[in-house]
């Protein structure tokens, strides 16, 4: 058999509306409240005001030289390279080398101290 009974339907009471656009009407007009501007009684005297300058400009040379430093680093670069290789690209052949006369070896003595200086090596004597 089919039931023909119907649930009743969930109803939300009168109260509960009531109480969250109450709530929100609250949330509104304390944000109303702090955001309107009023009267600032501050006083910043000129040794506050220099330092909070010095400060200010301070972090915008850091800031800026940061930038420049990024920047000019691949500029930089790019141009020692470039440099790099036309020097490699004009550089002149190498010249060949000058045979050097081969020095006589003093095998088997070890000269060393002001006696080595006064006595004549043995390639002269020959």
């Amino acid at each position: 058999m089919i039931s023909t009974k119907r649930h009743p339907r969930t109803i939300r009471s009168r109260t509960s509306r009531s109480r969250t656009h109450g709530a929100v009407a609250v949330a509104v007009a304390a944000l109303a409240l702090v955001a309107m501007p009023s009267h600032a009684a501050a006083y910043i005297g000129p040794g506050a005001a220099l330092s909070l300058l010095g400060a200010f400009w301070g972090v915008l040379v850091a800031i800026g030289a940061a930038v420049a430093f990024a920047v000019a680093w691949p500029v930089r670069r790019y141009l020692r390279v470039r440099r790099e290789r036309k020097a490699v690209g004009q550089a002149p052949a190498p010249a060949p080398e000058t045979a050097a006369p081969a020095r006589a070896s003093t095998t088997g003595t070890a000269r060393s101290g002001a006696g080595a200086a006064a006595s004549p090596s043995p390639a002269s004597r020959a």
